[in-house]
């Protein structure tokens, strides 16, 4: 009998070709446009959109432009501008992401004293804020790289004028080796420190493993509420009523759902998985084994808390729509939507109450920090417990009501 709900069940999936966009294409595509985002941000490559205009046009800002434009997140505007009023406009309409201006108002690059006029100005939009902020990195970095003859000139004369005076014949010698500096075009230098990433594979790469977690089981969750309405479908058709007259037919109808979104479960966190192995170097192949078990927990704890509660209410309607708020709000809480390091510390603890940190606590624990299965004994044991108590309270309700 149980072969014979599942035979059903595939028969009907087959045929109904929005559930299977909706069951594998839908998660998939899902999971690589937060691989895309999410990968993308990490890398910190904010790419700068930067029109410029140089009242100045001196030796100085020649090598700041220079400088400015080798650095690979700026994108120079194709648009030129006359003025600082088409600079503006360039901004406003959406042509460059920030615009700057060097201005020939007398304060030179090393007169950055207070009170005195700045030489540049950047305009930018504020929905367009990030970028500013990206390009205050990138004009510090070009005027340390391509001036060094004025952050020395600029210490030199705070030293002069506050500490120590300097007599003619240094301010002379000072003056000769500086357009020496300028000449060679920097001073070498060591490293103050390097950055080395703690996480394994890269940030990006470490923002793609916990999507392809986190999406994985807020579809999970989302399919088998949809597979667990079958029961309110075959009550108003009437197909539960006769079912319910064989010996043992209700745990024999639960039992064959259970299996059956079990199954599709796995199907669908492959295909999630297959894709982030393809596209994004996820290594699944090295990790097929944990990954497996992980995926057959959480699809059995997914599939038996759907039947379960779906077995609760009394129409499909308020199934369906107390459902959908509620994996909308255990994926908010467990992680799937937002990294749960992001969380207040409270909301964190509340998490470990969803299946969402379960899974996605289990996922992380293979492919990011490497652990073996011996050591996700805590997420696998809710995972399975959930399932074990979700199926045999839907068995009871089941039995119960028929």
């Amino acid at each position: 009998m149980r072969a014979a709900y599942w035979r059903v069940m595939v028969l009907s999936l087959l045929r109904d070709k929005a559930t299977l966009a909706m069951t594998f294409v839908l998660p998939a595509a899902v999971f690589v446009i937060f691989a895309m985002i999410f990968a993308g941000a990490a890398g910190g490559d904010i790419t700068v959109r930067m029109a410029i205009l140089d009242q100045r046009d001196t030796p100085a800002s020649q090598r700041l432009i220079e400088a400015i434009g080798h650095d690979p997140q700026v994108v120079a505007v194709a648009h030129g501008a006359d003025s600082p009023a088409q600079l503006r406009a360039l901004v406003v309409n959406g042509d460059a992401d920030v615009g700057l201006l060097v201005r020939a108002n007398g304060t030179g690059f090393d007169e950055l004293e207070a009170g005195r006029e700045a030489p540049l100005t950047v305009f930018f939009e504020p929905l367009r804020s990030i970028s500013a902020s990206a390009a205050q990195g990138v004009l510090q970095s070009a005027w340390a790289e391509a001036l060094p003859d004025a952050r020395i000139r600029m210490a030199a004369r705070m030293i002069d004028e506050t500490l120590v005076p300097l007599s003619g014949e240094q301010k002379e010698a000072l003056d000769i080796g500086l357009e020496q500096v300028a000449e060679l075009g920097g001073l070498e230098s060591g490293a103050l420190y390097d950055l080395r990433e703690a996480a394994l594979g890269g940030s990006a790469q470490a923002s793609v493993t916990y999507y392809a977690a986190g999406v994985s089981i807020l579809f999970l969750l989302l399919a088998a509420l949809h597979g667990a309405l079958s029961i309110m479908d075959d009550k108003a058709s009437g197909l539960f009523q006769r079912q319910m007259m064989g010996p043992g037919a209700a745990g024999a109808m639960i039992d064959g759902k259970f299996l059956y979104l079990v199954m599709m479960g796995v199907l669908q966190v492959a295909t999630i998985y297959l894709v982030a192995w393809q596209f994004f170097s996820v290594d699944l192949p090295g990790h097929v084994g944990p990954w497996l078990l992980i995926t057959v927990a959480a699809s059995c704890c997914t599939a038996g808390l759907a039947l379960f509660f779906v077995s609760c209410c009394g129409t499909r309607q308020q199934a369906e729509t107390l459902g959908h708020i509620g994996v909308l709000v255990m994926s908010a809480l467990g992680g799937s939507m937002v990294p749960r390091f992001l969380m207040p510390l409270e909301l964190q603890q509340l998490g470990w109450l969803t299946p969402n940190t379960w899974a996605l606590e289990a996922f992380e624990g293979v492919f990011r920090r490497g652990e073996s299965v011996l050591l996700l004994g805590q997420p696998l044991c809710l995972l399975l417990g959930a399932a074990l108590l979700g199926l045999l309270g839907a068995r009871l309700l089941v039995v119960r009501r028929g």
